[in-house]
């Protein structure tokens, strides 16, 4: 896939779907998306301790949880989504 070298300040990455965006050692490379949980977050953790930042919005899987748990505890910061919020804003309650 792709590698992009360093990271630049002030920049929002997207990944396309299907996609997992790992940082090691600084660099950022595009890789086919694992089965298994959290291997964006948990690279993050491990590449920028407690530098890093998570953000889980929505979801069912844990991989999210897993990725956020992994960033916590290098001291980075993690935000998610409160439980159920996205089910209740589609059902209009």
């Amino acid at each position: 896939m792709k590698s992009i070298l360093g990271r630049v300040t002030n920049h929002v990455y997207v990944i396309p779907p299907n996609a997992s965006l790992i940082v090691q050692q600084g660099i950022l490379t595009l890789q086919p998306r694992q089965q298994t949980g959290g291997a964006q977050r948990q690279s993050l953790a491990e590449d920028l301790h407690e530098c890093a930042i998570g953000v889980v919005l929505s979801g069912t899987a844990t991989d999210g949880t897993v990725g956020l748990e992994a960033i916590k505890a290098e001291g980075g910061l993690t935000f998610a989504q409160a439980a159920g919020l996205l089910y209740r804003c589609f059902l209009g309650s």
